[in-house]
């Protein structure tokens, strides 16, 4: 399994599924709804701790980037400190940031 899910992602999914559970806990939610909030929480938290999102997977989606690589020099997603220019891939772009 190749790596989906940016660490912010998973920080993310990690304090929802928590929020989650302690509110079917705390009787926040219950019956059926409490019980699709911990199915929903455990399934985030796999997710988190695996850093693979299956729903990401079959959509090819790649949180932080569109090739599979969370690394933005590598994925083609730019932040744009740069104006949109590039990161230094070409003699036209500005050079790449440290």
């Amino acid at each position: 399994m190749k790596k989906n899910v940016i660490t912010a992602d998973r920080i993310a999914r990690i304090i929802i599924s928590a929020a989650l559970v302690v509110a079917y806990f705390l009787g926040y939610v219950s019956g059926t709804l409490g019980v699709i909030a911990l199915v929903v929480a455990a399934v985030m938290l796999v997710t988190a701790l695996i850093s693979f999102c299956p729903l990401y997977a079959i959509l090819g989606a790649v949180m932080g980037g569109g090739s599979g690589d969370t690394d933005p020099e590598k994925s083609g997603v730019c932040c744009g400190s740069c104006g949109g220019e590039g990161h230094g891939d070409d003699e036209n772009s500005p050079p790449k940031l440290s």
